[in-house]
């Protein structure tokens, strides 16, 4: 397959621009003005075209051989699709390879900086010069110099990619080209009409609080402004500390214990609160109006970092929509359509972390009880010593299980554990735990009592912020550590993996190789199987703590949970890269695969399905298990 590389030179100005908005946005926009395109086939010289010949050029290429290489191929191959409808074979991204590859921790991932890393050139300045320039507006000696600045963009990204391509795994490049493909060729459709009634909705009820309370968005919004206005309701405003600030600050988040406590206390403090969070939450508002617009002008490119999470490399969003979170059940989700004649199907892993995790750490009887219906039961039954322990009739004593079994595995203490739980732990209802319950699950009689008499426990507790009485959250703490303290006991193979990969971090200090099961050492770097790594620049011991970066600390619980997750992903696009030499992949919301296949295709769930749960070869006896659903909106399906 041929190897185009390609760099688009644009009109910009001080307000129309990447700076100022969104490539879709820049992209869509009618004053948008392609002004040059160089253009380097494998490994011939740069040539660069003015916009009037482009059409021809690309008519002259075949696309169906041709791999597109850029430096923010999204960019680039969004004008290719939109502007010429060209779409290539494969896309290919050195921007994306260098956050996969951490250089964007080390110098940032602007092609400048990068090049000049691994000393391969210096990018030019010409285009700075460009700013506000048709190219009418420029003179015979500017043009010239401009079409240089291009070519040299050309050939930078060309010897960049030569050096990044390496040992760069050929399931990583497919996902690159996956992610770039949601983004360049894109079909889901907007519901702007729906969308545009739950703004109408949202400010409907915005205004209402506002004119019933007397009080306008901008007192609200200010953290001064409302606590003055807390005050003079009769109420005192909730501070907790900071360590950042080292002093007292309004406790005014939604998730503060103290913000929930005052709004509480009565109903007028209820809805003084209930309007802040809809003032502050704009988040909701914003990205509805951006989806809004986004609708006007067509189908939704679907903008995701392909290695989002620095150190797991899990995705993430970008263009301020953020496309990973897109709450269930949401007019959002709901608002995301196929376009006429296709279904949307969606296939959710299931647990997936705790069955990589289990896998791990060897824990087999875990993984057994991960291969049945419903494994939150039987972890509870095992961890709390209740045979018969079933949802229907023990939904509490499942629902602490399932917490357990989700969030205790890297380490979770029992002050974050009882935090979590009251603000309502990975999107359950809130629990404050009491004595029917303590006693439910075995806490000794008098615990608490006593936890509320050691000095340890109440300082290890004492940053946690509570709403209920002392002695009620001194009771719910001492349930949530009981918790912890029965998750470790009920898993020893887990906590076992934890004081390995203790010696993993000694072993990648001291740059000995160590392979343990499919994982292996490095210097500063653990090796995953798809060949991938983890990296901690500057691993170093100071004092009894292992530190990395600036001042990241890496701890055995830490490490453990860097590489469940890191393996997950593994797991999750391996099935989706399945998927989609089948059935194009639209999009991808945490373990959730979005594809699309006709509507009249009624093998493609099941088959998709099949693809998602397929045993990896690299972590053999995993037993994998997913919720496959279909639907014309993607609310529906999921």
């Amino acid at each position: 397959m041929d190897i185009l590389t390609l760099d688009f030179e644009s009109y910009y100005d001080k307000v129309f621009g990447l700076k100022k908005l969104t490539m879709e946005e820049y992209i869509r926009d009618p004053r948008f003005e392609v002004l040059l395109c160089g253009v380097k086939m494998n490994d011939s010289p740069t040539r660069v075209f003015e916009a009037s010949l482009l059409p021809e050029l690309f008519k002259r290429i075949d696309w169906s051989n041709t791999a597109l290489l850029c430096h923010n191929t999204q960019f680039d191959g969004l004008i290719l699709s939109e502007k010429y409808n060209v779409v290539p074979a494969f896309y290919l991204d050195t921007l994306f390879m260098s956050n996969a590859l951490q250089d964007e921790v080390e110098v940032g991932g602007s092609l400048a900086k990068l090049v000049k890393k691994y000393n391969i050139g210096e990018k030019g300045k010409e285009v700075l010069d460009a700013i506000g320039k048709h190219k009418a507006d420029f003179t015979e000696e500017e043009w010239e110099q401009y079409k240089g600045y291009c070519a040299n963009d050309v050939e930078l990204t060309y010897k960049l990619f030569q050096k990044l391509k390496g040992n760069f795994p050929v399931s990583e490049l497919k996902l690159i080209d996956m992610t770039i493909r949601m983004y360049t060729v894109p079909e889901l459709i907007l519901d702007t009409s729906l969308l545009n009634s739950s703004l109408d909705e949202e400010e409907q009820e915005i205004a209402g609080l506002l004119s019933s309370l007397g009080v306008t968005e901008e007192d609200l919004a200010s953290n001064e402004k409302f606590a003055e206005i807390v005050r003079s309701a009769g109420y005192e405003p909730p501070t907790k500390y900071s360590a950042k600030q080292d002093k007292d600050v309004y406790a005014f988040a939604k998730n503060d214990a103290g913000f929930q406590q005052l709004m509480q206390t009565d109903h007028k403090a209820e809805l003084l609160c209930k309007a802040r969070m809809k003032v502050k939450s704009t988040q909701k508002r914003t990205r509805s109006k951006r989806l809004v617009d986004i609708g006007t002008r067509g189908t939704l490119p679907v903008p995701l970092k392909y290695w989002g999470a620095k150190k797991t490399g899990r995705f993430s969003g970008t263009e301020s929509i953020n496309m990973q979170n897109l709450t269930r059940g949401s007019d959002l989700r709901n608002a995301i359509m196929a376009p006429e004649g296709k279904q949307i199907i969606v296939s959710d892993l299931s647990q997936i972390e705790p069955r990589v995790l289990a896998w791990l750490a060897g824990d087999t009887q875990l993984l057994e009880m991960l291969k049945t219906e419903d494994p939150y039961a039987l972890f509870g039954a095992k961890m709390f010593g209740i045979p018969d322990l079933n949802k229907k009739d023990h939904p509490e004593l499942r629902q602490a299980a399932k917490s357990a079994l989700l969030g205790c595995g890297y380490g979770l203490g029992y002050p974050s554990f009882s935090s979590q739980l009251m603000t309502g732990f990975m999107g359950a209802p809130p629990v404050l735990y009491d004595w029917e319950f303590a006693q439910k699950i075995g806490v000794p009689p008098g615990k608490a009592e006593q936890n509320a008499k050691d000095n340890w426990f109440l300082h290890r507790v004492k940053d946690v912020i509570y709403t209920c009485t002392f002695d009620e959250f001194i009771m719910h703490a001492t349930v949530t550590e009981h918790i912890i303290n029965k998750y470790r006991a009920s898993s020893p193979a887990i906590t076992k993996f934890w004081d390995t990969c203790e010696q993993l971090i000694q072993f990648m200090y001291e740059g000995k190789e160590v392979t343990y099961k499919n994982i292996r050492t490095g210097k500063e770097c653990i090796w995953l199987p798809n060949g991938m790594r983890l990296f901690y620049p500057g691993l170093r011991k100071e004092g009894n703590d292992w530190l990395y970066g600036k001042n990241d600390k890496l701890y055995g619980s830490k490490l453990t949970e860097n590489i469940t997750q890191a393996e997950a992903r593994i797991v999750m696009t391996d099935g989706m890269l399945r998927i989609h030499e089948r059935y194009p992949i639209k999009l991808t919301v945490h373990d959730e695969s979005v594809s699309l296949a006709d509507l009249d295709d009624t093998e493609a769930p099941d088959w998709i399905h099949e693809q998602m749960i397929v045993e990896p070869p690299y972590m053999p006896g995993i037993p994998l298990a997913a919720d496959t659903s279909t639907g014309i909106r993607y609310g529906d399906a999921k």
